[in-house]
């Protein structure tokens, strides 16, 4: 069940982004991705680059944590340039895992016959780009937005935000709508895939006796002819 597992690491890497202590959920988050990456790139082999992206975005929180740690418990004096380098990059290798993570489940969607799934993961593609440019293009603080510059920032704060959102609501249609092979036929079950085993909703058996009764009488006639 590796969607459930993506599901978790997307939200603790990209929910948490603005939490004060956002590189401890990142180092988590990438893990727990990295996990998920492993079982699904054999169903989609966009996977491939998410899991290259992962490994960057782990070793990316890696060093944030190292580096925070040290300078809270005072061994190291902050350094604003270093800190608003090491911002960006993380960033960037942010935006290059989502953007994989989305592509290879619009791919393995696709590759179950689900079209409609597929084409939500392209918009939200497309949707998180927008989010980004427009994130970029705020922190260049154009002169001509002059006493616009709040109401756009919070624009772009909630437009974030819902990206965000739209993303995990899409990792969480996939989880439970896409079946993999072999999920069914697994019979040692890790406990986080035993409480998202109990989320999906089982398929009642089908009462064969209810059937046949459902079925419309045989004739006489039917009956000699065989």
């Amino acid at each position: 069940m590796g969607l459930g597992v993506l599901f978790i690491g997307y939200v603790l890497a990209a929910v948490f982004t603005l939490a004060p202590t956002y590189f401890i959920t990142d180092l988590i988050g990438s893990f727990v991705i990295f996990n998920a990456t492993v079982k699904l790139r054999r169903h989609a082999s966009r996977f491939r680059y998410a899991e290259a992206a992962d490994i960057v975005m782990f070793f990316v929180c890696a060093v944030q944590c190292v580096y925070y740690a040290i300078k809270y418990v005072g061994l190291i004096e902050g350094n604003g340039t270093f800190e608003s380098g090491l911002e960006i990059v993380r960033i960037t290798v942010m935006f290059a895992l989502t953007v994989s993570i989305l592509l290879a489940l619009s791919q393995l969607a696709a590759s179950v016959g689900d079209k409609k799934l597929a084409d939500k993961g392209v918009r939200n593609v497309w949707l998180f780009s927008v989010s980004y440019v427009f994130m970029i293009l705020l922190s260049l603080d154009f002169d001509f937005l002059g006493d616009f510059i709040a109401a756009f920032t919070a624009f772009g704060f909630v437009f974030r935000i819902l990206t965000v959102l739209l993303n995990c609501i899409f990792l969480y249609s996939c989880y439970m709508w896409i079946c993999l092979e072999g999920d069914h036929d697994m019979t040692h079950l890790s406990p986080m895939d035993k409480f998202f085993a109990k989320l999906t909703p089982k398929s009642k058996p089908k009462d064969k006796a209810a059937d046949e009764d459902a079925l419309p009488p045989v004739s006489s006639d039917v009956k000699r002819k065989k």
